[in-house]
């Protein structure tokens, strides 16, 4: 037994960055079976000096960031795939926002990371978006009896795999009243250990879709696919809308606000970011003060009929259709 934390942590790490397949799998899984109890320490010497990140790894790097949050802090987690290439790894750009109770902006994580494998989250999940519908995503361990989900969170996959008896989904203290929902989509789901229909605690909003999700214990839950539009362009434009309004957090000098260069890096503008972010602006839903932009939530709900609360819940209306299709020309 390691004789302190930071000492576990260098063994952890050095053992995941190894050359050696099956102590790689022993060090992961012995990380993921700690889920809230993650070791402050691990991301610290995962990540340097190599700032970057296994696919496999992305959970449990997120829970150890998280476990070193203190009071008032919070961080969220996002991945998403790049454009896939022919003969090319698909990959998928990740991102940690750390935001601290006494700075003013946060301090963000951003890496490449290779999708050559699953995507595994430890059984306590929370606030974190996963848009990777060419993947794996399996959560928990055969050891857990349950899998928590603490919203917001948004999962979008090929593969989802929940390995626990029982499923929750809650909202954390303090969280704020928009960021309650928990959506799950994927178009294969393997839970045949969940024995009974999950518990919701609070006021959280849980919605799923697979194939046969209306059928027992999910049938309460289900929810149409977010990718039953007819036009791939539509498709593309709502999701981009979605991305931008989800940027956007609550910040010290009131409402909702986002550095100037976030809303503008390429991972937001690729596509059809950039044509859905002028009309934003155009519409006066965005106003850039410089260095931040600020979303204005009742402009947000007069132009497209939905709230931020439903672009959490991947809820468009046609409303929100409509001002896609004008801000794409289509």
């Amino acid at each position: 037994v390691p004789s302190s934390a930071v000492f576990d942590a260098v063994i952890a790490a050095h053992a995941l960055r190894g050359d050696s397949p099956p102590t790689r799998s022993k060090a992961l899984l012995r990380e993921l079976h700690r889920g809230a109890a993650a070791n402050p320490f691990l991301a610290t010497f995962y990540l340097k000096p190599f700032l970057s990140v296994e696919a496999e790894h992305i959970g449990i790097v997120y829970s150890s960031i998280r476990a070193g949050l203190s009071q008032g802090d919070t961080a969220t987690l996002s991945v998403e795939s790049n454009e896939e290439l022919p003969n090319q790894i698909p990959s998928a750009e990740v991102e940690i926002s750390v935001f601290r109770r006494d700075a003013e902006e946060p301090h963000t994580y951003s890496f490449n990371a290779e999708l050559n494998g699953p995507i595994f989250l430890s059984s306590q999940v929370e606030d974190l978006e996963v848009n990777t519908p060419n993947s794996r995503v399996e959560i928990g361990t055969d050891k857990e009896k349950e899998t928590t989900f603490i919203a917001p969170v948004a999962i979008e996959c090929k593969e989802l795999i929940i390995a626990s008896e029982k499923v929750i989904a809650e909202v954390s203290y303090g969280q704020r009243q928009e960021a309650t929902s928990v959506y799950l989509e994927a178009r294969s789901f393997d839970g045949n250990k969940i024995s009974g229909i999950p518990t919701l605690r609070g006021d959280v909003n849980l919605k799923v879709w697979w194939p046969n999700a209306d059928h027992y214990p999910w049938n309460s839950f289900v929810s149409e696919s977010s990718t039953t539009e007819a036009d791939p362009n539509l498709e593309e434009g709502l999701r981009r809308l979605r991305k931008f309004v989800m940027a956007f957090r609550s910040h010290k000098k009131g409402g909702l606000a986002r550095f100037k260069e976030k809303i503008e890096h390429d991972r937001m503008t690729k596509g059809a970011g950039r044509a859905v972010l002028d009309y934003l602006i155009k519409q006066q839903v965005l106003e850039l003060v410089h260095p931040h932009y600020y979303l204005d939530a009742t402009k947000l709900y007069n132009e497209t009929g939905t709230t931020y609360g439903d672009y959490t819940a991947y809820s468009f209306g046609d409303k929100a259709a409509t001002f896609v299709k004008d801000a794409l020309g289509i």
